[in-house]
Order: C-alpha cells, then structure tokens, then sequence
C-alpha cells in the first residue's frame, strides 16, 4: 500500500495508527468536480486551479491510507490524487438533524481505534462528535468547549494540532487565535489552558509541524483575504512571521498567499501534504473568476521552502497549468 509522510500535527493524529482504511473506491469514476473541469484538464500529470467547486462551503481536508478527505457540515468529499474530487452520497453525521453552525470548520483526528470531530455548534459552543471510521457516521456531540463569557467568545473554526507533550485544539474568535490542551475523556472531554496566539486580525488558524518547527497559518482579516504564516520551536508560540512580526500583532503581516485576477477571497487553509517527491502541498480556498461569475473553489499549490520558510511561486495562487501531484 502506498505510504504518504505529512508533515503536520493534525495528520500526525490521524496516521500514528497505521492503515485503517479498507473500503476502496475505483479511482476511474473519480472526475473533476470544479469549475475549471470543462478546460479539458485530464487525469494525466497536470491540473488548473480551483481543482474543486464548493458551493460556498470551506472544507476542511485531512489524509489516510490511500484517500484524502475533506468535510464540511454534514457532507463529505473523497479523492486519490487531491485533484479529482467526488461527493460521498450520504451525511456524514448519524441524524440528519445534528446542529452545526452554518460557518463551522471542523477538524477530525484520531485517538486510538475512534475518530473524533471537533466543529462549532449554533450556540457558539466548541463540541465534539465520535465515530468508529473517518467517513461516519458521527454521533451525537458533546460540548468541548464553551465560550460563554470567556475573552475567546464567538469561536470558529476549531482544528487539532499534535506537539511533543500532547494534543491541542486551536479556533478563532473576534480577539484572535486561541489554542488549548486537548483532554479526551469519553464522558467529559474538554479544553484547558487557552492561550492567546494570534491577533484580531487573524482568523481560521492552522498548525503544522516540519522538521522540528510549528508553522501558524492563518486568513488575513482585511476584506482582501490572504494568507499568513508565522513559525515557532514551541508548539505554544510565540510565532513570528518570516518579517519577524509577531502573529499578535497581524497589522502590517506580510500575505503568504494573495489575491490575483483570477482568484480573490484568498482564505481558509485547510490542509498540507507531502506526495510521494516529498513536495508539500497547500489546499486552501478562494473565489475563483469563471467567465464573470465568483465561484468558491479549493485550490491546491505547491509550497517552495526557503531557508525554512514556506513560500508559494510569485506569493500569487497558480493559474496555470502545473504538474500533479505524485501519489
């Protein structure tokens, strides 16, 4: 079976089990699913960006076996090849009627033989739902974390994060970036420990970790979307950007990833993996121009690295044609 090494914490929790996957789908009747698909971009060794259409949905993307997925409210996405994308034609929750905030992200990780999704309910509360398998059904959530009062009320987009002593669970609110421990208890999970690690004009953070650094990736909160990364030996922080600001202070933070012609609303990373080269690739979103008309897009670009910084060709997402990634 094919192996993949991912370089981030939250696939570090899904993958220290091993292959687990054993249900397999024929990668022929996989196609493109995006706006782009009409420009006769074939399953060969290039691809255009936005390489899937979602609706207006951000998903979140995580990998196991020999599949990556990506999950948003109740539904959920599947690929061999991160290019090619497929609908899973059922909910993703075990009711139909499970209550997740219509701007929820979520997260999935894994703890031992279960899978644990982390998502922000309508209240505002951070829960988090169980399954035996990645694809679900999820159970009922249970309340993780509750903001009620708290300086890091009004949380979103809660993600996983793994770093030397344990697990973390890391969300925005209208005062930044926050992150805590993890503590998994089948009857009372919870977060302890919050921590102030982004500023206010941050939001939708993800950790990552790469030979001994934690990467901090983050929207820029300006009304022109963008992407920002700051670094960090300490899982904790502080994190400082390449400019050497800190992520505390976002005013002046230079972008990663910005807009161009084709693609604006740069935001929301959702996931970063290593191919079979050892390149590491970022899935992300935008709003991709489609013969005049915005479409929400995930987009996929390969990161250069630059004495230890990650750095996208041209700080521009790609409009042209590029190779594939090698899986």
């Amino acid at each position: 079976m094919k192996r993949f090494i991912i370089p981030f914490s939250l696939s570090g929790a899904l993958l220290l089990g091993g292959c687990w996957h054993t249900d397999r789908m024929d990668s022929s009747k996989i196609r493109a699913s995006g706006p782009l698909a009409e420009e006769d971009v074939r399953e060969t060794k290039y691809y255009k960006n936005g390489v899937f259409r979602t609706d207006g949905d951000i998903y979140s993307v995580f990998h196991s076996g020999d599949w990556i997925f990506g999950i948003s409210g109740n539904r959920m996405i599947e690929s061999s090849d991160m290019v090619h994308w497929l609908r899973m034609g059922r909910g993703t929750f075990a009711a139909d009627d499970c209550r997740v905030a219509r701007n929820s992200g979520l997260d999935i990780a894994r703890l031992g033989e279960r899978y644990l999704m982390a998502y922000i309910a309508p209240e505002g509360n951070i829960c988090v739902a169980e399954a035996s398998r990645i694809r679900g059904p999820y159970g009922a959530g249970r309340v993780l974390l509750s903001p009620a009062g708290k300086e890091w009320g009004g949380c979103c987009n809660p993600s996983f994060c793994t770093g030397k002593d344990g697990r973390w669970l890391v969300w925005d609110a209208p005062g930044g970036i926050y992150m805590g421990r993890f503590n998994w208890d089948s009857a009372s999970p919870s977060v302890s420990e919050p921590k102030h690690i982004g500023g206010p004009g941050l939001c939708a953070p993800r950790i990552f970790g790469k030979e001994g650094m934690y990467y901090l990736w983050a929207t820029i909160r300006d009304g022109h979307g963008g992407l920002a990364v700051g670094r960090s030996r300490n899982i904790e922080g502080p994190y400082y950007t390449a400019d050497g600001l800190s992520m505390k202070d976002a005013g002046g933070v230079t972008p990663t990833v910005i807009p161009n012609s084709d693609f604006s609303d740069i935001s929301n990373v959702s996931g970063i993996i290593t191919d079979a080269n050892h390149d590491d690739w970022l899935l992300y979103h935008a709003r991709a121009n489609v013969r005049g008309e915005w479409q929400t897009v995930l987009m996929l670009d390969k990161i250069m690295w630059d004495n230890g910084w990650p750095v996208m060709g041209k700080y521009h997402a790609s409009v042209a044609s590029q190779r594939s990634p090698r899986l």
